[in-house]
């Protein structure tokens, strides 16, 4: 599905999930430590509890569309762990590293976008229907990481077809 070289690597750590919401993680690895740690994806910090990190499979994921936040993510985006590229500094974080863990939920609008690699009307989807936290992103973030996704997508497939394949997640 890409026409660009995977920007694979050894994945500090493994996918979380937040134990007391069950959304999934975000992995970081501080650039001067190389220290892992795990949030909320921003901008969607949680304001009610900081987030609890556990393996998957030891709490019910609640799942979202990862790229317009809906409720409904009937398709998985199967694709390469990947490094997310610098985006500057991260507020009570430091400068660091984001990682992608494989795949990605998608909702079936977003899914039709990536299948066709329609990365710019994706962006314009997520600021057209995303929560507020997400429509103020600027555009150049979400291009950057959908670029870095791009070349590290393998298919897009729907749930039913990844659960039938005994697929974790």
């Amino acid at each position: 599905m890409a026409d660009r070289e995977p920007n694979t690597f050894d994945m500090p750590g493994e996918q979380m999930i937040c134990a007391v919401c069950g959304r999934p993680l975000d992995t970081y690895r501080d650039y001067d430590t190389q220290e892992v740690s795990y949030a909320h994806t921003r901008p969607l910090e949680r304001d009610d509890h900081v987030a609890v990190p556990v393996p998957v499979g030891q709490v019910p994921v609640v799942a979202r569309c990862d790229f317009c936040d809906a409720s409904d993510p009937s398709y998985v985006v199967v694709a390469n762990s990947f490094v997310l590229p610098e985006l500057g500094h991260v507020a009570g974080v430091g400068t660091v590293d984001q990682h992608s863990h494989g795949n990605w939920a998608a909702c079936a609008a977003c899914a039709k976008l990536v299948e066709r690699g329609a990365w710019g009307q994706l962006v314009t989807r997520v600021k057209q229907t995303a929560p507020a936290e997400l429509r103020s992103t600027p555009r150049r973030v979400y291009l950057a990481m959908y670029e870095a996704l791009a070349p590290n997508v393998i298919e897009v497939i729907t749930h039913q077809e990844w659960e039938q394949r005994g697929s974790p997640r």
